[in-house]
């Protein structure tokens, strides 16, 4: 009984398209309006520095983990910047280290230093993370009780996105590309 209401939350809360390569998750896009972001090219007097305002139009804290600066070189492919995946944030405005409260701003900034000269364009690309409700949360307790492992990995991540393993939504967001 428990398992068969577990599969029918699971298949109900994970209708919908799979992340793509390139693009937000589809999560992530219908929920687009709850997140303002903008990714900017400044000059300054000795160098140009690209910064990203992010702000939280949900209702409740999100939680900033893990982020890219990614570029397009000349031939279109795309690579993460010389630092790689990081899992720490150095946003500003964020509280407990990466914790973005309700109508906050958070800004993070980064040199053209970290940005190859051959790059063409560049993006930002983050996960977020809030926790689910009381019903998800009930779920991820009971879901983490079974044996996860001979489930597809697409389908563990799904899981995953939708806080069946955390008690958590998982969220990434790829930002517009910027000229160099």
């Amino acid at each position: 009984m428990v398992a068969g209401a577990l599969a029918f939350l699971a298949a109900f809360m994970l209708r919908g398209k799979s992340t793509q390569p390139g693009r937000a998750s589809y999560d992530a896009n219908h929920e687009s309006h709850l997140l303002g972001f903008g990714l900017v090219r400044e000059v300054d007097a000795s160098e140009s520095v690209f910064t990203a305002r992010l702000t939280n139009h949900y209702a409740f804290p999100i939680y900033l983990r893990g982020h890219a600066v990614q570029y397009q070189d000349g031939r279109g492919q795309v690579l993460n910047g010389p630092r790689g995946w990081g899992l720490t944030h150095p946003w500003v405005g964020v509280t407990n280290f990466d914790t973005l409260l309700p109508n906050e701003v958070a800004r993070v900034s980064f040199s053209r230093l970290e940005i190859p000269p051959q790059a063409k364009h560049v993006r930002l690309v983050f996960q977020y993370f809030y926790d689910a409700d009381l019903v998800v949360r009930a779920a991820s307790h009971v879901a983490t009780n079974f044996n996860m492992g001979k489930l597809s990995p697409e389908l563990r991540y799904r899981l995953y996105q939708h806080g069946l393993l955390t008690g958590q939504h998982q969220r990434s967001y790829d930002s517009d590309w910027v000229s160099n």
